[in-house]
């Protein structure tokens, strides 16, 4: 979401803390800082320019569509703008909406998904209830199923075997990045052999999504899903 002219966040170099640098941070043109709860403890780099923390993030075991308009409503407050906070927030339902008729009239019975990120060929994060993933495919009308409760950051790590416990009408979804090696050694499993997907079993590939990045995040999986190409199982 936009906002004054004056008025920025840290931007993309200095996400690391450790990495950033107080010379450039001090010349940038803002009044004010606004980051979350991971980056308080870099404040001291921001010298006496005003910082406020807003976090999108579940507040619960499952998230909810209040746990992005909320943070994105104090976005608003903080930057002295609140209807444009709330344009922000109707306009992104919209483009949820638009995505989700994009991807059903491609996909009709693709109802229900898993969602993965593998950090090896055989180990994986599974996105749960608590992530943004259940309120982007809730606002699509679709189904996050999921193996178990998600830690503070909404997944539950799993191995491959794992995804036999899902049901053959569940479409499962990898994140990338893939690397050229573990997608090779993921083809030469005999497990995922034997699971079938892009086979009996339905499979896409997502670009990668900024967890945190609130609103924005959820209108861009949204926007991803009715672009994903699905393989296998019988969704098409």
């Amino acid at each position: 979401m936009g906002g004054k002219p004056q008025t920025a966040n840290i931007d993309n170099r200095l996400r690391h803390p450790l990495s950033a640098n107080a010379e450039l941070i001090a010349q940038l043109p803002v009044d004010m800082v606004i980051d979350n709860y991971f980056y308080e403890h870099a404040r001291n780099l921001y010298g006496d320019v005003p910082a406020e923390s807003v976090m999108f993030a579940a507040k619960g075991e499952t998230a909810t569509w209040a746990d992005y308009t909320e943070p994105t409503r104090e976005l608003g407050v903080l930057i002295d703008n609140p209807k444009m906070a709330e344009d922000y927030i109707v306009q992104s339902q919209k483009d949820i909406q638009l995505a989700s008729q994009q991807f059903k009239e491609r996909y009709p019975k693709a109802k229900k998904f898993a969602v993965v990120q593998f950090a090896d060929a055989n180990n994986m994060r599974m996105y749960v209830a608590n992530s943004l993933f259940q309120p982007a495919l809730e606002q699509m009308d679709r189904e996050l199923v999921v193996l178990g409760k998600g830690n503070n950051w909404g997944f539950v790590p799993i191995r491959m075997g794992d995804l036999a416990q899902l049901d053959d009408e569940t479409c499962l979804l990898i994140i990338d990045p893939l690397s050229p090696i573990t997608r090779a050694e993921i083809d030469d499993s005999l497990i995922w052999q034997r699971l079938g997907y892009g086979n009996t079993r339905c499979v896409g590939e997502l670009p990668p999504v900024w967890i945190y990045g609130g609103m924005s995040s959820l209108v861009s999986l949204a926007n991803n899903l009715s672009d994903v190409s699905l393989k296998g199982g019988e969704v098409l």
